[in-house]
């Protein structure tokens, strides 16, 4: 078979990935206590899946951070929508992404195309129940705290150098004549002494030049017309009320020996709950597969800039540098190997097991669906050498296949993928079989060598040497 290198006009780069995860990617809206995986009727099953925001959402993630370093684009925020600041003339996002301008009915397509992730077995009705133990376990020492809906003291408000004792004497020092049954310089005489309905009045005419907040002469205004009765002669809300203005002026009339009123306070251990919290949630660990594709030619081609009220016209589209375009596919390729997932306190890797696809004449995902898996659990390899056969996707552009061999089994000898169409070498073949995260970089270094993937400007497209 001859060596000769040949060149073809390429316009898409495609890639199908095999991974797993031992988590659901994603949860759907849930119901009470019960949450439900994110599920899809797929190939005659129901199946978990990950819709393609969510994909989007964790590549552009990985993107963001080291070593890609991409700047999200800033956005407008309005009442009905949020749009991008920049257009892909600036940012690589709305670039890759794509983006829509409803205002001025301008979109981009993204050039970057997506099937989600999709598990490869049907969700067989598996659950987790969840529990909040630990949560008031009382071994591991923590503090319990609860809404204060009440005025009342409380022992834990009197941190030093507050006492009650010092409290309870300023005030008697003031004597307002209020009898009270409980005993002097304790929490009960506190407590008694907010329950009396006319003590604002009392403390008014003894200190007639005392000024109160906002909050207190509203609490007056509210009170007034029923601090003159008995507190047996009042409901509850009212109760409450004499209690929570009679908090508020001892507050601010002794200000450096009261308590604020907090609206937590510590429980008391005898009301710290037992009791577990229950919930249910959907699981399913699987192998999942998923496709990208990439539109080559509209990859940093500019056809809308930033300030303008309408769309370039076709014969007027502009590109940045090749080395910017090829930059943007890299870190895509590169992304990829890095892809992890963030839900419910797990972040699992999204390793590439298994991997197939290239750079064609045709922007197609034409492995999509084709990563099978064998009833003994191994890859079905026909299945790929299938696809590369039909549609004979070593005449039309450079085609690789990496599999993970400490995941699954291949035998060299007689696969006729590893044969035929993993290496890509023709005749010289070595029967060395490729690992995903190699077939990836394989990808990478055709896209990064001018000698191999190059843009011809004046005919505005990309010519691919193989």
């Amino acid at each position: 078979m001859s060596n000769e290198r040949k060149e073809l006009i390429v316009t898409g780069l495609t890639l199908t990935v095999l991974t797993k995860s031992p988590v659901a990617l994603s949860n759907d809206q849930g119901y009470g206590t019960y949450t439900p995986i994110k599920k899809i009727y797929f190939d005659n099953a129901i199946k978990p899946f990950a819709s393609v925001s969510t994909f989007t959402y964790e590549l552009k993630r990985i993107l963001k951070g080291e070593p890609f370093n991409w700047t999200m684009t800033p956005l407008i925020v309005k009442s009905q929508n949020t749009i991008p600041k920049e257009t892909e003339e600036k940012n690589f996002e709305t670039d890759v992404f794509g983006y829509l301008l409803p205002d001025k009915q301008i979109d981009r397509k993204a050039p970057l195309r997506v099937i989600p992730l999709i598990a490869i077995n049907p969700y067989k009705n598996t659950t987790s129940l969840i529990t909040n133990r630990g949560l008031f376990d009382l071994s591991f020492g923590r503090k319990y705290f609860e809404k204060n809906n009440s005025s009342d003291f409380c022992d834990s408000e009197f941190e030093p150098p507050l006492t009650v004792e010092t409290l309870c004497n300023t005030i008697s020092t003031d004597n307002y004549s209020i009898s009270l049954n409980a005993s002097n310089n304790t929490i009960d005489w506190l407590n008694e002494l907010l329950k009396v309905p006319d003590f604002y009045d009392k403390l008014k005419t003894k200190k007639p030049n005392v000024k109160f907040s906002k909050d207190i002469t509203k609490l007056d205004s509210e009170t007034k017309g029923y601090r003159n009765k008995n507190l047996s002669d009042l409901n509850n809300e009212e109760k409450n009320n004499i209690k929570k203005l009679n908090r508020a002026i001892l507050e601010e009339t002794y200000p450096q020996v009261t308590p604020k009123c907090q609206s937590i306070k510590q429980m008391e251990v005898e009301k710290i709950p037992t009791t577990q919290a229950f919930a249910t949630e959907e699981v399913h660990g699987d192998y999942y597969s998923y496709t990208i594709t990439l539109e080559l030619n509209r990859i940093g081609r500019i056809e809308y800039k930033d300030g303008s009220s309408k769309k370039l016209d076709m014969d007027k589209f502009e590109y940045k540098d090749e080395p910017t375009r090829k930059k943007m596919i890299e870190d895509i390729l590169g992304a990829l190997k890095q892809l992890s997932r963030d839900i419910k306190h797990q972040n699992p890797l999204l390793r590439p097991l298994a991997v197939a696809g290239g750079i064609f004449n045709s922007a197609k995902p034409f492995f999509w669906d084709r990563m099978k898996l064998l009833k003994n659990g191994n890859l079905n390899m026909q299945a790929l050498a299938n696809v590369i056969s039909d549609y004979k996707l070593e005449d039309l552009g450079f085609c690789t296949i990496g599999i993970d061999e400490d995941e699954f089994f291949v035998d060299k000898d007689k696969d006729i993928v590893c044969k035929q169409a993993i290496t890509n070498e023709g005749s010289n073949s070595t029967n060395k079989i490729k690992r995903p995260i190699a077939a990836i970089n394989e990808i990478i270094d055709k896209v990064k060598n001018a000698n191999s993937l190059k843009w011809e400007a004046d005919k505005k497209q990309w010519k691919l040497s193989i």
